[in-house]
């Protein structure tokens, strides 16, 4: 009898509610992802940065909350998984923004936090990882695109505009949830990978990291000349060990005669 995602959870230990999330943020042609000159941390803590709103799914329920009423809500998903939510797990795609804006906007870092991205990219990581082409793959209902939205604030939107946002970032969280219900279960050694996972989202979100540079060039030196003592006993430098063609005129040298 095969798992569902449900049976996984509980094999790792994890609460079995799940818990998706995603935020819609405002953007235009120059504040945008889509150019390199913005990193993702850059963009959520930009004071350009304005949440447009937030998508949620719990249990077979979907809603869409508006900018005044984000903080209010997610007040009520403590009051009903703890402080930290770790009484569920929360779902996002692409948790390296979704869960910075939680954490740097609004002082909440979930405790369990799984990302269908990385899911994803366990699963094949040659593919595309973005929502539209999982979304494809996996026959679900299509993304559709914020254009629209373009340049927008949230009280520069019409009621139309406003419902529209809403049904799009619903959509998405559709997605998300149905994403993570149908690859979970493909997930081998789940005790390990979505420990892993995450981890790997803790640590993005994660201020302060502290580097000892000290420390750091006493071990690029010793290493240096622990280097240099390897390569002089061997009758060469660093820099011939090194050097791409150097290197590869040394083991033809070190061949037998006709074999390369």
């Amino acid at each position: 009898m095969s798992m569902d995602y449900k049976d996984i959870l509980t094999k790792v230990g994890w609460p079995t509610e799940i818990v998706t999330l995603d935020f819609e943020a405002y953007w235009d042609q120059d504040y945008t992802l889509a150019k390199q000159e913005w990193s993702t941390i850059e963009y959520v803590t930009s004071d350009k940065f304005e949440a447009m709103g937030l998508g949620i799914r719990f249990g077979d329920r979907t809603i869409f909350i508006d900018p005044d009423h984000i903080q209010g809500k997610l007040d009520e998903l403590k009051k009903m998984f703890g402080d930290n939510l770790e009484k569920c797990v929360v779902v996002m795609q692409n948790a390296f923004f979704d869960a910075l804006i939680l954490e740097h906007h609004y002082n909440l870092r979930p405790k369990y936090i799984l990302d269908t991205k990385q899911i994803a990219s366990f699963l094949e990581a040659r593919k595309s990882h973005s929502l539209r082409d999982l979304a494809e793959e996996y026959g679900l209902k299509s993304k559709g695109d914020t254009k629209q939205f373009k340049g927008l604030h949230w009280d520069d939107m019409t009621e139309e505009q406003r419902n529209a946002l809403g049904a799009y970032c619903n959509n998405d969280v559709d997605i998300t949830t149905k994403l993570l219900q149908r690859m979970l279960p493909f997930v081998t050694n789940p005790e390990l990978e979505l420990p892993l996972m995450n981890h790997t989202t803790q640590l993005f979100l994660q201020k302060n990291f502290k580097f000892d540079f000290e420390l750091a060039e006493e071990l690029e030196k010793e290493m240096g000349e622990q280097a240099d003592k390897v390569t002089n006993e061997l009758g060469h430098t660093r820099d011939e060990i090194s050097g791409n063609k150097s290197f590869l005129a040394l083991m033809e040298e070190a061949l037998p005669s006709g074999e390369n």
